[in-house]
């Protein structure tokens, strides 16, 4: 019977062996595992962190460009603004003149754009007070001009034979303010 106990005993010998041996390649197996899931999610965790700081890196460039759009998109309303209110003012001081200096400027304005004869003048309502009938018969005379009936606002239209001159105070400005605007800029920057 001891030999039955001795193989017994051997055979559960071995098999305690065989286990541990199994038991530890598995543990081993586990740790290279581990290890490699490890390594792999190190690398996901590095690629995830390198395309989320790319991510914030386009959004706050995004950010600043829309940030220096706005500023210059104020800027330059506040600089049309300006000029707006600028333009403004002037042509109020202009119809606002002494009825002298206000036919003056418009007698300026006539001699500059004075055309062909034969063609029919008319004035703004606004400047019924600076526009005596004197000064009409001048511009009449001198112009070859018959009088028209009066317009809306202040200045003057010329009309002739398929053209028409328009001489308004507005449109006198409007002309002239892409130069009124340089020559505020280079104020507003000296």
């Amino acid at each position: 019977m001891d030999g039955v106990k001795n193989i017994s005993e051997k055979i559960i010998s071995d098999a305690k062996a065989e286990a541990e041996s199994i038991r530890a390649a598995a543990k081993a197996d586990a740790e290279e595992q581990r290890g490699k899931l490890l390594a792999e999610f190190e690398r996901e965790k590095s690629a995830a962190e390198e395309k989320l700081q790319r991510q914030i890196k386009e959004i706050d460039d995004g950010c600043r460009y829309e940030i220096e759009r706005n500023r210059k998109n104020a800027h330059a309303k506040a600089q049309a603004d300006f000029l707006n209110k600028v333009i403004d003012k002037a042509k109020e001081k202009i119809r606002n003149l002494p009825a002298s200096e206000y036919r003056e400027f418009l007698y300026e304005l006539f001699q500059k754009t004075k055309g062909a004869s034969g063609g029919v003048i008319c004035f703004g309502k606004d400047d019924s007070a600076a526009v005596s009938d004197e000064f009409c018969r001048k511009l009449c005379s001198e112009g070859g001009l018959t009088r028209g009936d009066d317009i809306e606002g202040s200045g003057f239209i010329i009309k002739y034979s398929g053209y028409t001159e328009n001489v308004t105070v507005d449109r006198v400005f409007e002309e002239k303010r892409s130069e009124l605007l340089s020559v505020l800029s280079k104020a507003i920057k000296s």
